[in-house]
């Protein structure tokens, strides 16, 4: 298999493509950047194509796809790591983890897919990386209150680190109210790796799969020991990214080596509405900073914004995309 040589461009809009000629079976050079791209709004579907360079202007999808790979959900699109691509479902639309490489004619190719199965707790199942070599993911069927662990060459399941101790003294701990409701819990909504540390969302959730405690928890695990090392809480609920919204950057670590950790909402179904929020680890701590966070519904946008998407850090300033006005209850704004 060839190697993608540099990043994922992600690219969503409605497209009409017309039928491609045949296969051209010159052996291809790998390309430099792969495009995820919506053809059909209304279901997702589309098509991931390799490209050698950056489209300027208009880009002409054809002449790239006998090279390109159908799909069935492009919604979640994914994300590059080592020269492949990965993404949250497969050809078929099944949810999991969907590795693509480029073949020897540069063609994108399935590498390899792991399932998470059908269930889904708070914010969706989703996968990370760790090393070169090792990645997790989480899987609400088999196990709620396990990370699993795969092997990005294989990309087979190869473990699990069952959290279920950690998790029920929690449970023991927690406001009997809060406690009675709990149905399900589960890992998801981010994974991310930063020095030999992964950190992940955990969810405790009522029988409609909303989160049903007012605060964040997040799991830190030491890599090399594939062990739970704390779950740290925040004392405001906030759904960190989006189901598998991998590359909406709500989770990401800023060129200060801290990590950003945001959510436009907390839970749908809250009075309050929306309300973007942003919480931090600061480099080289596996616990919140308590001295720092953005909260839109405390006024921390200069003309009361309260509704954002992702958190990008660099050179000290972040940046998100967001409305120039407020967003109430009714969503009215979104539709």
């Amino acid at each position: 298999m060839r190697k993608l040589n540099n990043l994922l461009l992600l690219a969503i809009g409605a497209i009409i493509i017309a039928s491609c000629s045949s296969e051209d079976d010159t052996p291809a050079e790998p390309s430099n950047f792969a495009i995820f791209i919506v053809t059909d709004t209304e279901t997702g579907s589309g098509f991931l194509v390799p490209i050698d360079s950056l489209p300027e202007g208009d880009l002409d999808i054809n002449e790239h796809l006998t090279k390109g790979i159908q799909l069935a959900s492009t919604r979640f699109a994914g994300n590059a790591y080592d020269g492949a691509i990965y993404a949250p479902a497969n050809p078929l639309g099944d949810p999991g983890v969907q590795k693509f490489e480029l073949d020897e004619l540069g063609r994108l190719a399935d590498a390899g897919f792991i399932p998470f199965g059908a269930g889904s707790v708070g914010s969706g199942p989703t996968y990370g990386f760790a090393t070169s070599s090792k990645g997790y993911y989480s899987n609400h069927t088999d196990n709620q209150k396990a990370l699993q662990i795969f092997d990005l060459n294989t990309m087979t399941r190869t473990g699990e680190i069952d959290c279920s101790a950690e998790i029920d003294a929690i449970l023991a701990e927690m406001d009997s109210e809060d406690a009675a409701k709990v149905v399900g819990t589960g890992f998801g909504g981010f994974m991310l790796e930063r020095d030999g540390k992964f950190f992940t969302q955990l969810f405790f959730t009522g029988e409609d799969t909303w989160e049903v405690v007012d605060k964040t928890f997040v799991a830190v695990f030491d890599v090399a020991t594939d062990q739970l090392e704390k779950i740290i809480e925040w004392d405001d609920f906030i759904r960190i990214g989006y189901y598998s919204c991998i590359n909406c950057n709500y989770a990401s670590i800023g060129d200060d080596n801290n990590i950003y950790l945001s959510g436009f909402i907390g839970n749908f179904t809250d009075p309050e509405g929306p309300n973007y929020r942003s919480i931090r680890i600061k480099s080289g701590e596996t616990d919140f900073d308590t001295d720092w966070d953005i909260n839109g519904n405390r006024g921390d946008f200069t003309n009361g914004e309260n509704f954002a998407l992702g958190s990008v850090v660099h050179n000290g300033k972040m940046y998100v995309k967001m409305f120039d006005a407020p967003v109430d209850v009714t969503w009215a704004m979104l539709q």
